[in-house]
């Protein structure tokens, strides 16, 4: 039955939970394989490698972030979402045309919506999710590639990768032994038993992160929060 004003409700996103041990043996697993090919990249001292590999993560971040909101039944642009955040992430290349490229890509996602052949609440819906996957996720995470051109730029980005690769393992293990069942609809593993972890979805946090340490790391520069 249809919600409110016509909005679909939201469906519900339950799966077979896997074993916690094997949930746990699949992290270890890809940070094993994945660790040596990241301090590559950050070490290997060629930026552009590293701001190649931001961008990926942002593309692959749009993509889940969307494909979650779809499942749930909200709706989403998420062709447009993942194209446009990957132009946002790399416009932190050149810090002078970020203002330039989040501005098209609102005006973009805005026109967009004027295609929607639904009416009313549902077409701001997919806007609003949209704008929020781009600032949330792909702006906040371009500020990496501005704390990797600092001076010091190489230790800050390692220190924000380990202290978030352990909040998020952290959370992960308290999670799983603790959690009994999920808390939301749209994020399929949060256990609301194990909530006192600080889990949240994709690259938001590291992301968050690098835009508080960017400001942190140098008082020459503008807080790079600012240029969005």
């Amino acid at each position: 039955m249809p919600g409110a004003h016509g909005m679909p409700l939201p469906t519900p996103l339950e799966r077979p939970t896997t074993s916690r041990w094997s949930g746990l043996a699949k992290r270890t697993l890809s940070t094993v394989v994945l660790l040596p090919l990241f301090i590559w990249i950050v070490l290997g001292g060629v930026p552009l490698a590293f701001d190649l590999m931001i961008v990926a993560v942002g593309i692959l971040a749009s993509w889940e972030f969307s494909r979650m909101f779809q499942r749930a039944g909200v709706p989403v642009f998420r062709d447009a979402g993942v194209v446009l955040g990957a132009l946002l992430t790399a416009s932190f290349l050149a810090p002078e045309r970020i203002a330039l490229v989040a501005t098209a890509s609102v005006m973009a996602v805005l026109a967009l919506s004027l295609a929607r052949p639904e009416p009313g609440p549902a077409r701001w819906q997919a806007v609003a999710v949209t704008l929020l996957g781009l600032a949330w996720i792909n702006a906040l995470l371009g500020h990496t590639i501005l704390l990797r051109a600092l001076p010091e730029g190489l230790h800050w980005v390692l220190l924000l990768v380990w202290v978030t690769w352990i909040g998020e393992t952290a959370a992960y293990t308290v999670g799983s032994l603790v959690g009994r069942h999920n808390s939301s609809a749209i994020s399929r593993n949060p256990p609301s038993s194990g909530a006192s972890a600080p889990r949240t979805p994709g690259s938001s946090f590291p992301a968050m992160g690098a835009c508080s340490t960017a400001w942190t790391a140098s008082s020459s520069m503008p807080p790079p929060c600012s240029t969005m």
